[in-house]
Parts: structure tokens; C-alpha cells; sequence
């Protein structure tokens, strides 16, 4: 870059029709000094400029006025680009940059309309929407409620829909990747455009390219994770084509199609989710959040569906589909009690509204408990650190430490603590009260499996830690686990895909009676049994997989658990049983 920084800055300000040309120069020449830099300050240190004011204070200049360009009703398209593709760059290099853009006036709002109003035929128009989509992906790592504040998940919505056979396929994720991230700033409670969102994610989810619908169920699995966090009832999610499309990918699971990655695929047909764990997951979900939906796919076929599955998936897949079958074994012939045994209920009352047990806990936590200051938060994760539990104990008890407060990025101390504490840390805080599901980025149950560490994910799930919780990103406590392969990453792997044995709320003793509850099910609960006994025998059989064995003989003794004597002699499926036995005695298993 040759020219003064006071005279770029200028060129880049001009306005006129004359002085493009400047503009379009003075672009250029400050997007190759910020591509070359990795450091966003040692970009003007050449210069005299700097002399007379801060580094930050100079490059946000630049940054202002490549926002103001956006503002300029007669600027060209190209220029347009341009300024795109530098604001991408300095975003790439400086993480103060989001900042400031997202507080300029209207630039976020005048990249919405320019998506809005794009001529996806034009090269020059296409490369424009392309570029704002990387702006927004960046701004999404910092700042996503500006965007989606301007309105912005809509519009990259129906950018998707519009324009995904002429975009280039990076471009497509970082759209993808967009509407996943604002899809978690989302509140069921108080959204005008929850069932637009609902519809518009339905038609991604039946589009041709199996990429895009399988990242459409992804924001559907962090939309009803919102609607999980938020106590609010799921079911809206199932007013389109959703529930049709979580069967229909259960239905044509394929042993053949396994990927690279270890994610179980499907056939590549319209309206097939691939991504298996992500189905099982949402329908673990919905399950818990909504009596109405377990209602509906209670009687719909899903038997088929899962009989399908967990014939012809791989050992991922099966695990998976078993974990669901054990919450909906449950649901079935308990009702909604099992949740409240387990401690994953979501109310589907008004939280807003306050109850007595509510009011009674609040004004004594008000009256005991404070929230520790900058200071104090240093301080606690120090000892966190260090590792040190009698200081831990006694600075939160001599302090009076809010147990459940959360820091300025959102953490919990029960987050720092599964992250870098110890067993005796995180046993202290979840007797004393703290919440396993909290955490603005991530529950504690997340950080342990994250970082591998078995004994505190063991315990979190004896308090009751939700395993279908996702994080920001969508992913649940097992796919962090599952990104690393190292052994205490497996460990963490097994606990999670049997986690019924570590919660301490089993049920001691079940009662064979048919409760209130559930009398309306009868005649579905003797179609389950049936159905799935057949399959879990057949299932055993046919496997040379000891996690799956196991996981299936714990699934047939739960149901005979819940037969009555009636059942098991009218659906005649002792023979079944009696030769399970007989394989299980003849091969000392």
C-alpha cells in the first residue's frame, strides 16, 4: 500500500461517481494488506499515522467506513463485493472487528436487504450474496444476536432456497452454518416468527441435496434443545413434514453407507436424513419435551421403522436407537413419571408463572447466597485449577457463593469445575444444589466429555445430567466425546451409550400393574412388547457385538419387568424367550 492512510481512508469515503475508481483502488489495496498481515496492528505500524492515534482506533476507521459503504444507495454491486470480501478479512484477522460492526446503524440491515433483493444470474450479484455470507459466518462466532436482532435468519433462509444450485458449495455450508448458529437464539416463548422458521426449516429438510437436509435437522435438534432449555413443549416442531422425515430415515438405514467419519448414512433419497445419531437424538428430545408427540409416534410405524434400523445399522447406530428405545420403554409403560425419576422432565407449564416451591427456593437462595464479583469469580477458578478442594469448599462457604451463578461468558462454576476440577469438587456442588443442565455454551456434562474425563461424567449422570442436551453448535456430550479417539474418550463413550446404569434415581422396584396413567395404552403397549421382544431376541442372535448383546438383554428384562403375566401368556412370546435362553446357556454367554 502506497498511499497514506489518511488518503485511503478518504478514497474509501468518496462518494461520487468520479472517485469509484479511488474507491474501488483503495479496496483493493487495503484487502491485500489485511490478507497479508496476521497481525491487524503491524499492518499500519509503517506508517507516520500511527504516531498520532491508538492502533485499534485506526483500523476500526477503516472498518467504519467500509460499513458506511453499505450505506450508499448508488454504490456498484462490484464495489459492493469488494468491501464484503475486506470487511471478511479483517474479520478473519481481529476479533474486536465484530464488535464494532454489528454497532454501526445499518450495515447488517443493508447486507439483509442486499440478500434479499440479490440476481442470482448475475455473476457479480451472486459473488456479493456469497461474501455477506461469510461476513454473517464470521460475525455468527461473536455477535449472532445482531443478526439475528436485523431479521437475518429469515433472510438466509430463503437466500438457501432460492439460490442453493448456483452457489458455490463452501458458500452453502457457511449459510448452513449461519442458520445454525441463530437458530440458538431463538425463544419459543416470545417468537413472532417461530412457525415461518418452522415451515421454511421443514422445506430444507425435503430438498434434494442430502447436505442441506441433514444440516436442516441439525437446527431442528438445537430448536428443540431451545425448547427443552426453556420448559416450553416442543410439539410445534411436528406441525410439517418432520416426524414423516425422522421415520422415513429410519426406515432406509443401510449397513453399505457408512462414511469416512464414522457417521451412519442412508440412501440418498429426497427427504432422508443420513445422519442417524442426529434422528435418534431429536427424537429423544421431542420424547421428553411433549406427551402429544410420544402420543403420535407411539401410534404411528415407528415399529417398523426401528425394526428396520436396528436390522440393517452398524454398531453406532444400533447403540443409538437402543438409548432412545430405553427413555420410550418408559414412557410407554410409565408415562411421564420415568422423567421426573430421571430428573430430564421439561415442565410444559408457564415458568414465567411462579410456584410456591419456586418462591420458597428463590428467597432463600436470595437471603443466603450472593454472586461472587470479578474478584471472587478469578479466585474460584484458581482454586478450580489449582485443584485445591478444602480452599474451594471453604472460599464458597465463607463467601456464601451463589452455587449456580454463571460468569460473564456464560459458565457455571459445576462448567469450570467438569472441565478442570476434581470428583470431590463436582460432588459438592450437585449436593449442594447446583443445576447439571446449566450453561449458556454448553452443559457441565458437555466440558467432561469433552475432556475425556469418566468420573465426572459418571457422577453428573447420578445428578440426574441430561445426555440429549446439545451445545452451541448442535452437538451432544456424545459427539464431543466421539471427536477424540483416545481410551479415556472411550470410556466416556461407553458410560453415555449405557447411561441408565450410573443415574442413582433407578427405579428399585417396578409395579406391574397398569397405573391411570397409561391405561389408554394398552392395547399399543401389547403391540410394543410383541414387537420388540421379537426384535431384541432376533436382534441377539444375529450380532457377534458384545456392547450390543448386553445393551439387549438389559432391554428384554425391562420389558418382561413391565409385562404382567397376562400379556406374556396372550402374546404367547415365551418360545422366544426360551430360546434366547438356550443360546445365551449353549455358548456360555
Amino acid at each position: 500500500m502506497e498511499a497514506d492512510p489518511d488518503e485511503l481512508l478518504a478514497w474509501l469515503k468518496g462518494d461520487g461517481s468520479s472517485e469509484r475508481d479511488l474507491q474501488m483502488i483503495a479496496l483493493e489495496q487495503l484487502c491485500m494488506l489485511v490478507l497479508m498481515s496476521d497481525n491487524i496492528d503491524r499492518c499500519f505500524e509503517q506508517y507516520v499515522f500511527i504516531k498520532r492515534y491508538l492502533f485499534i482506533c485506526l483500523y476500526f476507521d477503516f472498518v467504519l467506513a467500509l460499513c458506511d459503504i453499505f450505506n450508499d444507495p448508488l454504490v456498484p454491486t462490484h464495489i459492493l463485493e469488494v468491501t464484503a470480501r475486506a470487511l471478511t478479512y479483517f474479520l478473519d484477522v481481529s476479533v474486536d472487528c465484530a464488535k464494532k460492526i454489528t454497532s454501526h446503524s445499518t450495515v447488517i440491515r443493508s447486507m439483509c436487504n442486499c440478500l434479499q433483493v440479490v440476481d442470482i444470474e448475475d455473476r457479480t450479484n451472486k459473488d456479493l450474496a456469497e461474501q455477506i455470507i461469510k461476513v454473517f459466518e464470521r460475525l455468527c462466532l461473536r455477535e449472532a444476536s445482531s443478526i439475528y436482532e436485523h431479521d437475518g435468519l429469515r433472510y438466509v433462509i430463503e437466500f438457501i432456497n432460492n439460490c442453493y444450485s448456483v452457489i458455490h458449495k463452501d458458500s452453502l455450508q457457511s449459510a448452513l452454518n449461519v442458520v445454525v448458529k441463530l437458530i440458538g437464539k431463538i425463544d419459543p416463548q416470545n417468537s413472532s416468527t417461530l412457525d415461518q422458521t418452522i415451515e421454511s426449516l421443514s422445506n430444507l429438510l425435503l430438498h434434494d441435496d442430502p447436505f442441506v437436509a441433514d444440516n436442516a435437522l441439525r437446527c431442528f435438534a438445537t430448536l428443540a434443545d431451545r425448547f427443552s432449555r426453556k420448559n416450553v413443549d416442543p410439539e410445534p416442531l411436528m406441525r410439517y413434514c418432520l416426524k414423516d422425515v425422522l421415520l422415513r430415515s429410519l426406515h432406509h438405514v443401510s449397513k453399505t453407507s457408512t462414511d469416512a467419519t464414522g457417521t451412519h448414512s442412508v440412501s440418498n433419497v429426497r427427504g432422508i436424513i443420513t445422519n442417524l445419531s442426529v434422528v435418534t437424538g431429536l427424537l429423544s428430545t421431542l420424547c421428553r419435551g411433549s406427551a402429544k408427540v410420544t402420543y403420535d409416534l407411539l401410534r404411528s410405524d415407528l415399529p417398523d421403522a426401528l425394526e428396520s434400523a436396528l436390522c440393517n445399522g452398524d454398531e453406532r447406530c444400533v447403540l443409538d436407537i437402543m438409548r432412545f428405545l430405553d427413555l420410550l420403554i418408559g414412557l410407554l409403560f410409565e408415562g411421564r413419571q420415568t422423567l421426573v425419576r430421571s430428573g430430564n422432565i421439561s415442565r410444559t407449564t408457564n415458568p414465567s408463572i411462579p410456584t410456591n416451591e419456586s418462591l420458597q427456593s428463590s428467597s432463600s437462595t436470595s437471603t443466603t447466597n450472593t454472586t461472587p464479583s470479578d474478584r471472587s469469580q478469578q479466585q474460584i477458578i484458581e482454586y478450580i485449577r489449582s485443584r485445591d478442594v478444602q480452599a474451594f469448599i471453604n472460599y464458597i462457604e465463607e463467601n456464601n457463593i451463589d452455587i449456580n451463578y454463571t460468569d460473564h461468558v456464560g459458565q457455571t462454576m459445576l462448567n469450570w469445575v467438569s472441565a478442570f476440577g476434581t470428583r470431590e469438587m463436582v460432588e459438592y456442588l450437585c449436593r449442594h444444589g447446583a443445576d447439571v443442565n446449566r450453561g449458556q455454551r454448553s452443559s457441565s456434562l458437555h466440558y467432561a466429555a469433552c475432556f475425556g474425563r469418566p468420573p465426572i461424567v459418571r457422577i453428573l449422570l447420578k445428578y440426574g445430567a441430561n445426555i440429549d442436551l446439545r451445545d452451541e453448535d448442535g452437538r451432544t456430550a456424545l459427539d464431543k466425546a466421539r471427536e477424540r479417539q483416545d481410551d479415556s474418550h472411550q470410556e466416556v463413550i461407553d458410560i453415555l451409550q449405557s447411561s441408565h446404569e450410573w443415574n442413582d434415581t433407578k427405579q428399585s422396584s417396578i409395579n406391574n400393574s397398569i397405573t391411570e396413567q397409561t391405561k389408554d395404552n394398552i392395547e399399543i403397549q401389547l403391540i410394543y412388547l410383541e414387537r420388540l421382544l421379537v426384535i431384541f431376541c432376533q436382534l441377539y442372535q444375529n450380532t457377534m457385538i458384545l456392547t450390543i448383546k448386553r445393551c439387549t438383554l438389559r432391554l428384554i428384562s425391562k420389558l418382561l419387568q413391565y409385562s404382567t403375566i397376562e400379556q406374556i401368556q396372550k402374546l404367547n412370546i415365551l418360545t422366544n424367550v426360551f430360546e434366547l435362553l438356550s443360546t445365551i446357556i449353549n455358548t456360555n454367554e
